[in-house]
């Protein structure tokens, strides 16, 4: 399955020294918006270095319903585009504006550790 969106949001995060890395593609940041039934598409996937929880698992709303726990298998960070392949065989293409090189660079090292780059 292919999910498609415009992403305003794309963040790296890190917590715990980088025991606990998270990366997030969202359509649009709604502080109202109820987090048990979403409206904005989105897919975060992150890990658990902790845990032992290395490969990235992902969660995400495809605009009809929220579902995770799979695994990131594949992935191409571009300057305006991402794709990320699950383990389930979907396939997130993620369209995004300009974001900073250092965000973007965060992820694709991050996503270079546990999964394959898409080489196209």
């Amino acid at each position: 399955m292919n999910i498609e969106f415009e992403a305003t949001i794309v963040d790296y995060s890190d917590a715990i020294g980088g025991d606990i890395v998270q990366v997030l593609f969202a359509e649009d940041e709604n502080e109202d918006e109820d987090l048990f039934n979403p409206t904005n598409r989105y897919l975060c996937f992150s890990s658990n270095y902790e845990l032992d929880a290395y490969i990235p698992q992902a969660e995400w709303f495809d605009g009809n319903e929220v579902d995770g726990g799979v695994n990131v298998v594949s992935y191409k960070i571009g300057h305006n585009k991402a794709t990320i392949q699950l383990e389930n065989g979907y396939i997130f293409h993620i369209h995004y504006q300009q974001q900073k090189v250092s965000t973007l660079s965060q992820i694709r090292s991050y996503l270079a550790r546990e999964c394959c780059e898409i080489d196209t």
